[in-house]
Formats: structure tokens, C-alpha cells, sequence
């Protein structure tokens, strides 16, 4: 994106949360905002509206991206998280993903005070690889070995997030070879898993 600084701003107003995020890069053309097979783009609307809310995603002229996602909470508010089990480790040829995925843990961290002192509740989840669309599911096909027992199906990661979310944990790691792998990660030094 070319983005030299990003603003977020959160704020809960007459049981509506609202996340403002803004950046100063390039932008989104106007023909990407209207693909239709964009499912990231959709796939924001979409997970917004299940819940009552809305997503604006625009590039104002003067370039740069905003990102307005607005969302109505009830008394006893919940928000899931999903980052990925590539916060934990370090993927050649995907600094980038598992940079941002690090990001989005240690940002739900650090906002999470603020949001229990809403009434909101907040859980992390950091699934590994899931079969996501056909394109991952074909290259997940090719893995061996315990990399083969991590991949996980959507529906599966979504059951044990959303059951660790309603449980009120913290963080969850969807899966037991995934559970499995970061304990190992926690007691092998680095390199060795």
C-alpha cells in the first residue's frame, strides 16, 4: 500500500462499537472496490452484516485507505480476533503475513483493557493452516508430516474459536497438533521445530 502511518480509532457510543482504521498510501482503486470475486472485500461486508453491523472500506481522494467497520454490542460484547498461528513463527517468503498476524495479536492485547472496561470481551485465535479455498486446499494436499495433521477445515476453526470466545479465553490455538506444535515451540529452542 505504500502506507507511511496508519490511524485507529475506537470508540463505543449508545451500544455501537465503531473502528476507524486509516492510512496514508496509495488507496484501493474504485474497480477493485466493486470486484465481484474480491471475496476479502465481501467477505468484510459480509462477516459485518451477520452481526448486525457494517463496513465502509473507501480511498479518499487525496489517497490513502479508511476503513470504517461499525457494529451494534449487546450488554455482554464479544470480539473475535483471528490472527494465525504465523504470529508464533517465522515463514520464509511470508514476513509480511506473519508480520501483520503478530501485529493483530498484540493489538487485540493491548486494546483488550480498554474493551473490558466497555463491557466487551475478547478473544484471539490463531488458527494454522485451514483450507480456506480451493487454491490453499490443493497446496495444503501437498504437505507431509506433521505439517499435513496442522491443516485444519473453516468449519472446525470457527467452532473451537467461537466456543473458546463464549467460554471467555483469552486466546485460542484451534486444533491439538496445532496446540501440540506451539507447546513444543514454547520448550525447543528456536530453529529446531
Amino acid at each position: 500500500s505504500g502506507a507511511t502511518r496508519v490511524d485507529l480509532e475506537m470508540s463505543l457510543e449508545a451500544g455501537v462499537l465503531t473502528l476507524e482504521i486509516r492510512d496514508n498510501g496509495r488507496g484501493i482503486a474504485a474497480e477493485d472496490l466493486a470486484k465481484e470475486r474480491s471475496f476479502g472485500i465481501r467477505g468484510l461486508h459480509e462477516r459485518a452484516a451477520t452481526v448486525g453491523g457494517w463496513v465502509d472500506l473507501s480511498s479518499p481522494a487525496g489517497g490513502g485507505t479508511s476503513l470504517i467497520l461499525t457494529v451494534p454490542l449487546a450488554e455482554d460484547g464479544r470480539v473475535l480476533m483471528v490472527s494465525s498461528f504465523g504470529a508464533f513463527i517465522h515463514v520464509p517468503a511470508k514476513a509480511v503475513y506473519d508480520a501483520t498476524k503478530a501485529f493483530l495479536a498484540h493489538f487485540s492485547m493491548s486494546i483488550r483493557p480498554e474493551l473490558q472496561e466497555m463491557g466487551i470481551h475478547l478473544t484471539v485465535s490463531f488458527p494454522g493452516p485451514v483450507n480456506t479455498n480451493e487454491r490453499v486446499r490443493k497446496a495444503n494436499a501437498q504437505l507431509s508430516g506433521i505439517a499435513r495433521k496442522l491443516v485444519m477445515e473453516p468449519d472446525d476453526v470457527a467452532e473451537e474459536s467461537l466456543d473458546a470466545m463464549f467460554r471467555g479465553k483469552q486466546s485460542v490455538i484451534p486444533g491439538t497438533w496445532n496446540k501440540l506444535m506451539y507447546g513444543l515451540m514454547t520448550i525447543v529452542p528456536d530453529g529446531l521445530v
